[in-house]
């Protein structure tokens, strides 16, 4: 059973959703989540930075966008790669090492990154990856 309450909110289909499990499924819950989750992977990787080449050899917010981009519809792809690309240059411009140009340049190389990925592994997949199949969500991560 699900219980669907009217929500007056710009993003999402104007209804947040809650399951039996209680769990809410908002689209702008959901970006949130997505960006606090990428802008601390960044921050952390950023510490992780190599002191001589200034380049993060481990980049988990990658990984967590493109889990994210696999799990949801694609018309809300445009929605989750813009929360990553602001959690990027929120977490990324305060350490000040390169020019603007720099970071533009590598965010897009992420953004590229993270589409193929989820493409990729939807075709992979060949089925529609879904949150509360556990047989799909193993041979997605397989």
């Amino acid at each position: 059973m699900q219980v669907r309450i009217f929500d007056k909110s710009i993003l999402g289909d104007g209804f947040l959703t809650l399951s039996n499990s209680g769990r809410l499924r908002s689209l702008p819950l959901q970006l949130g989540c997505l960006g606090l989750a990428y802008w601390l992977a960044v921050v952390l990787a950023v510490e992780l930075v190599s002191p001589v080449d200034r380049i993060a050899l481990f980049w988990p917010a990658n990984a967590m966008a493109a889990v994210a981009l696999i799990l949801v519809a694609k018309k809300h792809w445009p929605l989750f790669l813009g929360a990553m690309v602001l959690a990027y240059f929120v977490g990324r411009v305060p350490s000040g090492h390169f020019p603007l140009y720099v970071y533009a340049g590598l965010c897009l190389a992420n953004v590229i990154e993270v589409l193929i990925v989820a493409e990729l592994t939807r075709r992979v997949v060949g089925i529609e990856v879904r949150r509360d199949n556990l047989t799909s969500t193993l041979s997605t991560a397989l």
